[in-house]
């Protein structure tokens, strides 16, 4: 009986937790304004941002913070300068 009862108090305590979590959770989605996602559905990006390279030292970067020069996008104004010396 003694270990049953343990069982029950470690399961609905655990129970518990979880639904504090996703209260919090919920509440937390409101706050911000973020649209309740449906059951099951992953959350991503709409849109997926192209990557590109630096042309100086490589660096991965979205193409919306690069800086356009001559030989392609750099992560840098100092190494678009580089770049035209």
């Amino acid at each position: 009986m003694g270990k049953l009862l343990l069982w029950v108090i470690v399961i609905g305590v655990c129970w518990a937790g979880w639904a504090l979590v996703r209260n919090w959770q919920r509440k937390t989605e409101e706050r911000v304004g973020a649209p309740p996602r449906p059951a099951g559905t992953p959350s991503r990006p709409a849109e997926a941002e192209q990557i590109v390279s630096c042309g100086h030292c490589g660096l991965h970067l979205p193409a919306s913070e690069a800086i356009e020069g001559p030989g392609g996008p750099f992560c840098c104004v100092e190494h678009r300068d580089a770049a035209r010396r």
